[in-house]
């Protein structure tokens, strides 16, 4: 699920805050509440070089969730400044999907021939347990934003009754 947050990140070009190809290392990856039972997930991910090249491995269970184009999400991103974390110095919400059609549609159709099974389509996927291994995660992959230094992003996504069914906290090191 870390892919959702990364993703997710892409936003942040609809605000002209992009800038050259940076380095993410990631650091920490860990979940957080959600408003009642999550959805299950798993993963593995692993900086490969000093390029930001990775390779990931995950396994989510949406037996028990619809995937689909009316999946909304929040997501805040903090910064470590002398040692205490800056809250909210970005934020975005919106729609999933829309978010995926605008901004990473290469991406995903990359991420979804490699999971198993296959998802139905870009925004919607059947009911099933997901895999994904030794997926190649490239920088040119996925845009992301132009903050350097440590960073915190919040990713929380909703079913269509607008109840938080994930929530990641992904924390990253970012250097040009």
């Amino acid at each position: 699920m870390i892919l959702f947050a990364l993703f997710a990140i892409a936003s942040v070009n609809s605000y002209g805050i992009l800038g050259a190809s940076p380095t993410i290392k990631v650091t920490n990856i860990e979940k957080c509440d959600t408003d009642d039972e999550p959805v299950p997930w798993s993963f593995e991910i692993s900086n490969v070089d000093a390029n930001a090249y990775k390779k990931v491995n995950a396994e989510f269970d949406l037996s028990d969730f619809a995937f689909n184009d009316e999946i909304s999400y929040t997501l805040d991103v903090d910064k470590l400044n002398d040692g205490d974390w800056k809250k909210d110095i970005y934020n975005d919400e919106g729609n999933l999907c829309d978010l995926i059609r605008q901004y990473v549609p290469k991406a995903w159709q990359k991420l979804m021939g490699a999971l198993q099974p296959r998802p139905i389509d870009m925004c919607n996927a059947q009911k099933a347990v997901y895999r994904l291994k030794n997926f190649e995660l490239l920088r040119q992959d996925v845009q992301l934003p132009a903050f350097d230094g440590k960073l915190r992003t919040t990713l929380r996504l909703f079913d269509k009754d607008d109840k938080n069914v994930f929530c990641t906290s992904t924390e990253v090191e970012v250097s040009r």
